[in-house]
């Protein structure tokens, strides 16, 4: 875990058997989640998602390797799908 300047989380890594697990956890200021991805082997591999700070979702895609694979969602703040594209990894 990292301090923000005022005291609070910013990234949470969870350990599973004292190693760190994939999954992390990036946060605001208040410790509200900011964002959650898979980082595997040093590299974004899997789910990643982005919240607005009232913890509303705000992005959603998947990642292979660092890159984009398949489709990647934005939400406005009413959770509404504002844009979907669908990305393949090069």
């Amino acid at each position: 875990m990292f301090p923000h300047k005022d005291g609070n989380i910013t990234v949470k890594i969870p350990y599973k058997k004292g190693k760190e697990y994939d999954v992390k956890i990036g946060c605001f200021g208040d410790g509200t989640v900011e964002r959650e991805f898979v980082h595997k082997n040093g590299r974004l591999n899997g789910l990643y998602k982005e919240y607005y700070e009232s913890g509303v979702l705000a992005y959603c895609s998947n990642y292979v390797d660092d890159k984009i694979d398949g489709i990647a969602v934005s939400y406005d703040y009413n959770s509404n799908k504002k844009r979907r594209k669908e990305l393949c990894k090069m």
